[in-house]
C-alpha cells in the first residue's frame, strides 16, 4: 500500500468519524434546547405554541425527525462534494473539526449570556427555562449550520469552476502552425539561368 492509498484511507476515516460525531452533536443539542420543559412537571398550557413545539420534539416522532434531518443534511452535502472532487475531503474534515471544537464553548457562552440578562430565581422555575432562555443557544446551532453550508457551497463552486476551466482549455482548438511556403524564386532563377545558357549557346553556334 503506497502513501497515496494510506492518505485516502485516513481522509475517509476522518470524514466518516467527524461527520457522524457532528450529526450526533447537533441532534443532542437540538433535543436539549428544543425541549426546555423536558424534566419539569409544570408546563405551558396545552395548545400554546411553546407546548406544541416542546411536545413534538420530546416525542419519538420529533427525535426521529431530528435524526433524519441531520443525517440527510450532512450526508447529501458531503457525498455531493466528495463525488465532485475527492481532494476537497480534507477541507470538509477541517470544517467539521472547527465546528466540533467551537460548538460547546459557543453554546455555553450563549447560556451564560442568557442567564446574565435573564437570571433564574432558584434554577427551578420552569417558565424561566423557556425558548427565550435558549434563544441564543438555538441561534448558535443555526449559525454553525450556516457556516458548514457556506463552506460546502464554496468548495463546490471552486470544483465546478476548475472543471469548467479544464473543459474550456480542452475545447480550444490547437493552433495550426503556419505552412511552410516554398518560394518559387529559386525555381524561376534556375529556369532563367537555363534559358540564358541556351541562348548563349545558340549565339555561339551562329557566330561560329
Amino acid at each position: 500500500m503506497n502513501m497515496r492509498h494510506r492518505k485516502s484511507i485516513l481522509l475517509f476515516l476522518g470524514l466518516a468519524i467527524t461527520t457522524c460525531y457532528l450529526i450526533y452533536m447537533f441532534w443532542g443539542a437540538s433535543s436539549y434546547y428544543f425541549v426546555p420543559w423536558d424534566v419539569y412537571i409544570e408546563q405551558p398550557p396545552v395548545g400554546s405554541w411553546q407546548r406544541t413545539l416542546n411536545d413534538f420534539f420530546e416525542s419519538l416522532t420529533g427525535e426521529i425527525f431530528l435524526w433524519v434531518f441531520y443525517i440527510t443534511y450532512f450526508s447529501i452535502g458531503t457525498l455531493y462534494l466528495a463525488a465532485q472532487k475527492w481532494s476537497s475531503i480534507s477541507r470538509i474534515v477541517i470544517t467539521n473539526l472547527i465546528i466540533l471544537v467551537t460548538f460547546r464553548p459557543l453554546a455555553l457562552g450563549a447560556e451564560a449570556i442568557s442567564q446574565f440578562f435573564r437570571p433564574t430565581r432558584d434554577g427551578f422555575d420552569p417558565f424561566f427555562y423557556s425558548y427565550g432562555e435558549n434563544a441564543l443557544s438555538i441561534l448558535v446551532i443555526f449559525l454553525l449550520l450556516g457556516f458548514w453550508t457556506r463552506e460546502i457551497i464554496m468548495l463546490s463552486n471552486r470544483s465546478a469552476k476548475r472543471k469548467n476551466n479544464m473543459y474550456d482549455n480542452n475545447s480550444i482548438p490547437q493552433e495550426i502552425p503556419p505552412r511552410l511556403l516554398v518560394s518559387d524564386e529559386p525555381c524561376n532563377q534556375m529556369l532563367s539561368n537555363q534559358q540564358t545558357s541556351q541562348h548563349d549557346a545558340i549565339s555561339v553556334n551562329i557566330t561560329s
